[in-house]
């Protein structure tokens, strides 16, 4: 059996294409697909009616659904495609080409989001395995043989959300297309199961908030590889009628995995997660939309590649102001008392400030509420000090000052605090360290304790080594 194109995979489909209303009248044309581009559709004709051969390009549509079949029968849909080129040929004909950053194939729907019609969702992300702690082969040595053996799990739920159920199941393909070996594939998926059938839009929120909480627990981003949704079947008047199976492919944003030691195992594992909290799966989609902003930059510091020490520090801090800004209410005073200490500050600035200054500082009044950097971190430590019935070890007042000074720094350029802000080597392991802390709190919030979390995550060779202490660590 073939193995399907992944998400990660380049591939090219001749085919017919048409809109809506237009099905019998397709014209051919061809579709590729690359993971950091998305789809182009290269159409030998024009897909809409036109009145005359240059209407349309005064007339011509911008954005729409496209609709195809492709050489080996395939349906496909390109969602919301947008026309980035028409050419007219005269003598000839229409050229068009069309892009997309989401297309399926196995199905033909009219909307990403109104079409609820998929009861099963299946995908996976790299180190996916890992993260299940799963080995699917398993080898023994003989004086005269090797025996090789392919242990493929039918399925076992992992944990359960108000809307759907979680599992992993295992998957395996033979091919026999090479005439000097043979090759079996092996692979889990995992599984999300609806109580009711649901639209594209909404499976694919849900796969890849699942992917972002397993990069948190791994440690960096993983790429999302595989994502299929299933279907019932067009003619359930046959006897056995098999679902549609359609697979999705989509333009990624974060193509790339961050760049950490192949050996070295997840902080956290699915297992783990879900039998230390049971409810963690339902409290990570509840607070989702809160942890967003953080997340985004938690897997931007901790998978890119081509980023300055001094700007992954900088992105770092940010993180966790985002994060303890987004999970805690640390006004310094209530919002009602507020209010009226802005209005007595501004009225109390003096008439010979000039325009731009008074500006400055109605500006800077309006966010005097908020904590400093040193008071978020002093607040964050401390939270974690009860919980661990203890200060973290990492964290003492003199590094929180030498991370806010070296921030300061970096944002300012003041001379006076050249001296004594962290140098490169410093700023690498104060990033290192701080991830590590944002995945320490990110996982407080999924319903385990600091202090059951801790033996879990000091298992883990770099988190001990930076938990230890504030120093440089070494390995």
């Amino acid at each position: 059996m073939t193995i399907p194109y992944g998400l990660q995979d380049t591939f090219s489909e001749e085919g017919l294409w048409w809109l809506k209303g237009n099905e019998n009248k397709p014209e051919a044309g061809t579709l590729t697909f690359e993971p950091s581009n998305g789809a182009t559709l290269r159409i030998f004709g024009s897909l809409q009616e036109v009145s005359s051969p240059f209407s349309i390009l005064v007339d011509g549509i911008d954005q729409a659904n496209i609709f195809g079949i492709t050489r080996n029968g395939k349906p496909v849909t390109l969602i919301k495609a947008i026309n980035k080129q028409r050419q007219i040929n005269a003598p000839g004909f229409a050229v068009e080409t069309w892009d997309t950053g989401l297309l399926i194939i196995g199905v033909h729907i009219d909307s990403e989001t109104d079409d609820e019609i998929f009861t099963k969702c299946y995908f996976r992300f790299e180190k996916l395995e890992e993260w299940l702690e799963s080995r699917l082969f398993s080898f023994e040595f003989a004086d005269d043989s090797v025996t090789v053996t392919a242990s493929v799990p039918r399925g076992s739920n992992l944990a359960s959300h108000i809307d759907f159920d979680l599992s992993s199941i295992g998957a395996a393909y033979r091919s026999n297309k090479s005439v000097t070996h043979s090759e079996i594939n092996a692979f889990r998926n995992l599984a999300i199961v609806p109580r009711a059938a649901r639209s594209l839009k909404w499976l694919m929120a849900k796969a890849t908030r699942i992917q972002d909480l397993a990069s948190l627990c791994t440690g960096h981003f993983l790429p999302l590889t595989h994502l299929e949704l299933s279907a019932p079947a067009e003619d359930l008047t046959e006897e056995h009628p098999r679902p549609r199976l359609a697979r999705v492919y989509a333009q990624l944003t974060r193509q790339h995995a961050g760049q950490r030691p192949s050996h070295e195992p997840p902080l956290i594992s699915a297992n783990e997660l879900f039998e230390a909290n049971p409810a963690a799966l339902q409290l990570w989609f509840d607070q989702y939309e809160i942890f967003n902003p953080a997340i985004g930059l938690f897997f931007t510091i901790s998978s890119a590649k081509d980023m300055t020490v001094n700007v992954r520090f900088l992105l770092a801090i940010q993180a966790l102001e985002v994060f303890h800004r987004r999970t805690t209410k640390a006004e310094l005073m209530p919002a009602d008392a507020f209010a009226p200490l802005v209005k007595t500050l501004v009225d109390a600035i003096p008439a010979a400030a000039t325009v731009a200054m008074r500006e400055k500082l109605k500006g800077t009044y309006a966010f005097i509420n908020e904590p400093s950097l040193a008071q978020r971190l002093r607040s964050i430590v401390a939270d974690l000090s009860i919980d661990l019935g203890g200060p973290p070890p990492a964290f003492p007042k003199s590094y929180q000052r030498k991370l806010v000074e070296t921030r300061n720094y970096y944002t300012h350029f003041t001379e006076t605090l050249q001296a004594t802000a962290l140098d490169g080597r410093g700023m690498y392991w104060a990033s290192r360290r701080l991830i590590l802390l944002l995945t320490f709190l990110f996982l407080r919030r999924l319903g385990i304790s600091a202090k059951a979390l801790l033996p879990l995550l000091e298992r883990h060779r770099e988190f001990a080594k930076l938990w230890k202490d504030a120093e440089v660590p070494q390995f």
